[in-house]
This record gives C-alpha cells, structure tokens and sequence, in this order.
C-alpha cells in the first residue's frame, strides 16, 4: 500500500541538462545536472515501484572520478507530489578506487525576491536544527564544509545532514529535499545564496570507502517533495523513510529516573551502585512508579572522566551490576543500563591495554581525534576500529554483554557516533567498510542482537538519522537543564552549561531545546521515540519559576516523546510534585509545529486528539518574548472549522465560543494549552486540571446519552487525586442531577470537584431542556437542581 497520501504531482521540463520542476504548471525548483539526460522511460526500480507505483524515469550517467562510473536516475509519478533521485556507482578500472564523496545535482530555487525566504536546518545531531532567513550567516556552508562539520560528534559544529526544507513568500512556496535511504552513507546539504538564486548542494559522504573492479553500490535516494506546507512535506519525507527502511522501534513510553543527573556534582563521581538503588525507592515513595516512570538510571555506565571504563568511577560498583539491579526489581523498578562507546580516552584501561584496538593513522599508530575527551576529562581521545574483528568483539563483551546477561533492556548510549573520517587520516582495518555510517550500525544491530526482543536502545550527544531503523529513542537537543540552584546541581564553574542556574542563562538555552524539538516533530513514532530530556519544575515553589516549569512541560508534552526526571525526588516540593505529575504518564504523540517555517524558535503546535467521546484539539502556545505577546489564531488555517468551545488548562479558566479567528494573550516567557471542543447543541466537558492532554488521560468512558440527556464517564488517575471538570452547558438546557457530587455553576459553566481514582470514579450529569427549549415537552419530568455559584 502506498503510504503517502496523493497531492499534484510534479510536472518536468527537461532542456539539456536542467530538469525543471513545475507545480501547477509554475516552476518551483531546478535541478541542475552534471550531464544531459535521457528521454523519459517506465520506471522499474522495484525497491519504489513497489512502495509507490509505477512512475517514470530519466537517466544520465558521468565520470565522478578516474575509475568510477555513476549512473543516476530522476523518477516522477503521475498523483504523488515528489520526486526521486537515486543511483550507482561502479568501479571500471584496473585498480581498486577510493570513492570521495560525491554531489549528484544542484537544487536550484529562483525568485523574484527571497526577502522572506527561510531555510530549515537538519542537523542530523543535537546541533543547531531549525529555521533561518536566508541572509543569516549560518545557512551559507559549503557542501564540502556540512560534510566535514559531521566529524564533530561532541562539540556539535553547524552542519545539515540528510534532510532541509525551503519556503518562500507563501507557505505553499515550499520544498523539502531529503534522503530516504541510509544503506551505507550520510548525506549532508551544501547552501548558497547569489542574490535572488538560492543553492542547495547534496553530498553524500562516502569518505574514500574501497571498491574492487567490477564491484558497485547503489547511491543513496533522494527525495524532492512539496505540499500546501513545508511542515506537511517534512512529514510525507518522514512517511517514505518509515516505508522505505520499516524501522521497527520500541514504542514502550517507559519514563527514566536519571539519578545521575538530579544528584549530579562538579566532579561527576557520584553515580554508584547505592544511588542507582535510590533512585527507585525515591520512586516509590513519590509515587511516580505509578505514574509511568519506573526506570532508574545512575548515568551512562562508564567514567565521566575516561571513555572505556567497565564502571563510571572505581569501586562504584564493587560486587559488580548484579546486586543493585535485583535490589531495583524487588522494589518493583526497571534498572536501566547504558554506556559510552566509540570513544575510548588515553587515560582509560582500555586504551592502555589494547592500543592496537583503536583506529589508526598513515604509519599505524593510534590516532588522537581531539585533545580533550569532554569538559571533565583533560585527556585525548581516540575511536575504536569497529572494522577490527577483534576490537569488535571487544566491546560485545564489556559493553551490551554483562547488561544482556542480567537481563537488562533499556539501554542507553552518550556520546555515541564515530568522529575518525579516513579524509582525516583515519585508516579502518577494513577499507571496504563505508565509514562511519556502517560501522556505526554494525556496532547497534550487535546490540541490539546481545540485549534480545524487547530491547530499547535511546542515543544522545549522538547522531541521528544515520541510525534511523537500529535506535529507540533519539534525543534531538541538548541536555535540557535545571531550574533550581542548589550546591549538588550548581555547576561550579567546571563548564557542564546543562548545570547553570542563571535565570536568563536557562531561558535561552531552554528556546535552544525547544527549537530542536520542534524542528523534529515528524520523526516521533514514525522513526523512533523523540527524548525531550528531563522535565525540569524546580524542587522549591519559588513563584518566579512557576512559568519556567509550565514551559518545559509544555516542551515535553509537544515533542510526543517518553518523560524523564532530573531533579532530586526527594528535596521536591509537594506543589511541584504536583505539577509534574500533570505531566504523567506521557501520551506518546507529536504536536505538529505550526510556525516552523515562520521563527527560528516556534511557538504555536497543533494536536488533534481523537476520543470515543468526542475529538477534540489542544493548542500550546510559547512566548519567548520579555514582552506578553497577543497570538493571533486563524483556526480555519489549521483545518479547525466551525465554533469550539476555548479552554485555557493552565489558567483553568472558560475562553466562551471560539470560531474563525481568534487572540489570545500569553504572559513573557511563559506557555499556555489551549482546548478547544467542537461545540455541541448540548452540554459538553471542555475542560480538566489534572494532565495536560486536558481529557485524553484522565477521563475515560465519556458518553452522551440523548435519550436519558445524560453525560457519564470515570475519572481516572494513577493515584487518587482531588481533581476538577469543567462543563459547558447551553442556555436552552438545565442540569438536574450530579449524584451527590460537589459542583459549582456560573455563566453556562459547571465545575465539578471529584476525587479521581486509579481504577476509574464514575460521575453522572443529569440534564433536561430548559422551558420553551426545542425537544423539552419530550424530556423526563426531574426535579431541578440547586448548585452553589
């Protein structure tokens, strides 16, 4: 079945070697080709045939090097809005060839003016990914620079790897170019801006992998696609990779306690054997073992201080992981394991050891990828040569093995990603091993097979679509930070940014996470879980932080992806406890960025939310401004028609009957959630308190019945929570019966205060035509009701 939806197709103008993509019958975009093309003919690549139909094809072939024959097609389908780029490449010479990396087109985009042109970034990493006019100074980069760039797995340099977007003047002035194959190469985007010619290079990073004569591998494919939004082709890009590599991730929402994290000190030695077992008594006793977070995690299992180590720091764990992942069962937890690999410091056993297990230089030596192995280790590091059979069987035993045999399954994996290219150097034992992009995913599917079925890998500090199909959870921004300033989280000057407490220092680098969450919202559930890192509330109720916290809820819950605390459970105010557990458990979908083409850090995301009781829509709004800021909302624009009763969740308060357009004012540096109900010619719940899907989570059972004019449903929470309903009752209707529940009416709203329960506490609204209403002859004769206002 084809699983992208049809849309108008592309229409080709073929002259020379210029293929133009025309939309409506108007140019779009160019494709600019080494060579002239062949006339079209049938399509019959089976890989896509079979995924999207019959299309057809053009073809050109040229000499990328002495040696190389590559031989490329351009393939268009009559009802899909896209198109595909693919091909080979073929060693005809004597003697074995290094491939370089290679540049198949130019994408070409002319307009009258691009002053309102934006470009979205893909960083392909935990670096800068997001949206920027074309004038900033970070769109312009080099295709030859975005590949090189792609080396710096720790210090996170600007570049754009496998996927970027363009919009134009109008949001239907858009194209998403991205690659939807990772067979055995990354690709990255080179751009460039020549006054109102705008340039977009792909190149895919084969970094001087061997072929033999007469041996071939088969280019990455490209997709060029478009839609009535760049934020709607970003998503058709994500459906093809899903079908085209059928990556078939965890999709448990299973939340981490990092204890790590929330007990962290400058000298990062405090993640042992007793504080992994605290973390799940902290569960227990704060109850949010029951809310969804049941994984302890002490922190990626290897020294802070030297890539490599069998334990974080010596003597953490002296009997071993055995003792303390029994004890966190018995308490009912999931002991989750993790580790740095790729990375190996001088200073580590490792290295001392088996010098010989690490990628080498020209002469055969070991070779340094960076003096500094991170901000709390002075010493050099070096990768290991996954290509090395030995050195791979190396780290199957001390890395996934000791986990896998103790039956651990969550596992997670810092700094991972190779920084060696051989165009820097590097000499793999294995020339014929495309680098690092094999190596890499040789290295997870050898976890993936030692932890077993169930097992759940999530990265970060990582790269990211090159593992598309082989990770879980992939984190897309950096660490998320802290709210409060107390010595244990203070972090001393020693450079770990995550541990600063300055106010304005946190806001800023919090619009940093939000920009890169936002900018991958199409990935979650499609390609893996999206990892928002810990929700941060703050241990103390300090009224200055309130917005801050509602803030990096709000960051979590749009990103889709599974919840993880960092902040010491059991220094935690009872109101932020609450607030957290508002939060709890996660709901598992993707908010759509509305703006992601409009603002380098969005502000305005969309979840449709369908239930049996009715669907209805959330709207999370940010304002990064010092400033409040009035949004105006067209909700015709979002496919939103017709009146919708307004709920604002984090006011709790009634917004009346919103239809077309609409504002609505959101205090400086803070977050609102907006629900919005279709209106129903009959009383309807508008409205919650107790989690942020506002209705999805907590309240189940919801049902109408017209015959009885009844509503019904069960209010549901892990633990027993005192919780409110928020009503909205017509004028031509009057409630007659709540069974005894504590409920309070004013101006058509009914707020009902009940105690909400893990197995479900029913409630009933009767209700009856008001005198004179239509239908009322023909409602049940009850008494009328008194309620206090």
């Amino acid at each position: 079945m084809n699983p992208i939806h049809p849309g108008p197709p592309f229409a080709i103008r073929q002259a020379q070697n210029t293929i133009t993509l025309l939309r409506e019958g108007q140019p779009l975009a160019e494709i600019s080709l080494p060579f002239d093309c062949q006339p079209l003919e049938p399509d019959r690549q089976p890989e896509f045939v079979e995924l999207f139909g019959a299309g057809k094809r053009l073809r050109w072939a040229f000499e990328p090097q002495a040696g190389l024959r590559a031989e490329l097609w351009l393939s268009v389908y009559n009802d899909l809005p896209f198109v595909l780029l693919g091909g080979r490449l073929a060693a005809t010479g004597p003697a074995p060839v290094l491939v370089e990396d290679i540049t198949t087109c130019d994408i070409v985009l002319r307009r009258d003016s691009h002053a309102q042109s934006r470009f979205l970034i893909n960083s392909g990493s935990q670096g800068f990914s997001g949206s920027l006019p074309l004038d900033a100074a970070e769109v312009a980069q080099s295709a030859a620079e975005a590949v090189a760039a792609s080396s710096e797995t720790i210090d996170l340099v600007l570049t754009c790897s496998t996927l970027c977007a363009f919009r134009g003047a109008t949001p239907d002035d858009c194209l998403v170019a991205g690659f939807i194959t990772v067979r055995r190469a990354e690709a990255f985007f080179g751009r460039r801006r020549e006054g109102d010619v705008f340039r977009i290079q792909p190149r895919i990073a084969y970094d001087q992998v061997q072929l033999d004569r007469g041996e071939a591998l088969t280019l990455e494919t490209m997709m060029l696609v478009t839609d009535r939004t760049a934020g709607r082709a970003l998503e058709t890009w994500a459906d093809a990779v899903a079908a085209v590599l059928r990556p078939q991730f965890s999709r448990s929402m299973l939340g981490l306690y990092n204890t790590w994290y929330a007990y962290w000190t400058p000298t990062s030695d405090h993640g042992d054997a007793a504080l992994w077992v605290r973390g799940t008594q902290e569960l227990v006793e704060s109850g949010l073992i029951h809310y969804g977070i049941a994984g302890s995690f002490a922190g990626v299992h290897h020294n802070r201080a030297a890539f490599g180590e069998p334990e974080p720091w010596p003597g953490h764990f002296p009997d071993g992981f055995g003792p303390p992942v029994r004890e966190i069962r018995a308490r009912g937890g999931v002991a989750c394991g993790g580790v740095f690999w790729g990375h190996v410091s001088k200073c580590s056993s490792l290295f001392e050891q088996h010098p010989e297990f690490m990628i080498k230089d020209a002469d055969g030596q070991p070779l340094e990828q960076s003096p500094v192995s991170w901000g709390a280790c002075p010493h050099p590091f070096y990768d290991l040569d996954l290509t090395d059979p030995e050195a791979f069987e190396c780290l199957r035993r001390v890395a996934p093995r000791p986990f896998a045999e103790l039956g651990i399954k969550y596992f997670l994996m810092d700094f991972m990603g190779l920084a060696s290219r051989r165009s820097k150097g590097a000499r793999p034992a294995d020339p014929k091993v495309c680098w690092p992009v094999e190596a890499e995913r040789r290295q997870l599917a050898m976890f993936k097979e030692e932890l077993g079925e169930g097992a759940m890998i999530g990265v970060y500090t990582s790269p990211t679509n090159r593992f598309a199909g082989l990770v879980d959870r992939v984190r897309l921004s950096k660490d998320a930070g802290v709210i409060t300033a107390v010595s244990q989280l203070d972090d001393a000057g020693r450079g770990n940014l995550a541990h600063k407490t300055n106010a304005d220092f946190r806001w800023e680098w919090t619009q940093d996470v939000a920009r890169n969450m936002a900018a991958g919202y199409f990935y979650n559930e499609k390609l893996w879980i999206n990892d928002p890192d810990p929700i941060s509330v703050g241990i103390d109720d300090e009224p200055q932080t309130l917005e801050e916290a509602r803030v990096r809820i709000m960051i979590c819950a749009c990103s889709g992806g599974f919840p993880t605390v960092g902040e010491p459970l059991s220094r935690m105010h009872p109101n932020r406890m609450a607030m957290l557990k508002q939060a709890l458990p996660a709901y598992g979908h993707a908010y759509r960025c509305l703006d992601l083409m409009d603002q380098t850090v969005p502000s305005i995301h969309h979840l449709h939310v369908p239930q049996p009781g009715g669907p209805y829509e959330l709207l999370a709004l940010f304002n990064w401004n010092d400033e409040p800021r009035r949004f105006d909302l067209d909700l015709e624009a979002m496919d939103l028609f017709g009146a919708h009763h307004g709920f604002d969740f984090w006011e709790q308060a009634p917004l009346g009957v919103l239809a077309g357009r609409f504002n609505h004012t959101v205090p400086p540096r803070a977050a609102r959630l907006l629900r919005l109900t279709p209106l129903a010619a009959r009383p309807q719940l508008i409205g919650t308190d107790r989690h942020v899907t506002v209705g999805a989570l907590e309240v189940g059972g919801l049902c109408w019945d017209a015959a009885s004019a009844n509503l019904r449903g069960v209010a549901r929470r892990p633990l027993p929570e005192t919780g409110t309903l928020f009503f909205a009752v017509p004028e031509d209707w009057s409630l007659l019966d709540a069974d005894g529940l504590n409920l309070r009416q004013e101006d058509g709203i009914v707020r009902l205060e009940l105690e909400f329960t893990p197995t479900g506490a029913p409630w009933r609204l009767a209700f009856a035509p008001a005198a004179g209403a239509v239908g009322a002859s023909q409602a049940p004769a009850q008494r009328s009701l008194s309620v206090s206002n």
